[in-house]
């Protein structure tokens, strides 16, 4: 595969140092956020695709594909400010999972494949 392909098939999953997905409210202190960062997040939030329900009692992990990482670059920075412990970016192979949702605005809700 050219690298320009496995680049644009990337997909970054975020995480906090203590395992929990980027957006999961208990590993955020919102606290570190001033009144106007904190107005952005509410505001980046309600700008998110939502995945459907049906995925709310599935094992997902979700990840941002390269243009969902740059789509939500400003609410990605200011929760990674708001995180209590720390975050970390980890890089996906895409031909490990399968993609069982995936938003038009860059999110992607992955099931690792079995071997």
């Amino acid at each position: 595969m050219n690298f320009k392909i496995w680049l644009e098939n990337q997909l970054t999953r975020i995480i906090h140092k203590d395992g929990k997905g980027l957006m999961n409210n208990q590993a955020i202190n919102y606290d570190k956020l001033d009144d106007d960062e904190y107005f952005d997040v509410e505001q980046e939030y309600l700008n998110l695709k939502q995945p459907p329900s049906d995925l709310h009692n599935k094992e997902v992990i979700f990840a941002f594909t390269p243009e969902g990482l740059q789509k939500h670059q400003q609410l990605i920075q200011l929760l990674k400010k708001a995180s209590k412990k720390g975050t970390q970016d980890i890089t996906l192979n895409p031909d490990d999972y399968e993609i069982i949702w995936q938003s038009n605005d860059g999110q992607v809700a992955l099931l690792p494949k079995k071997t």
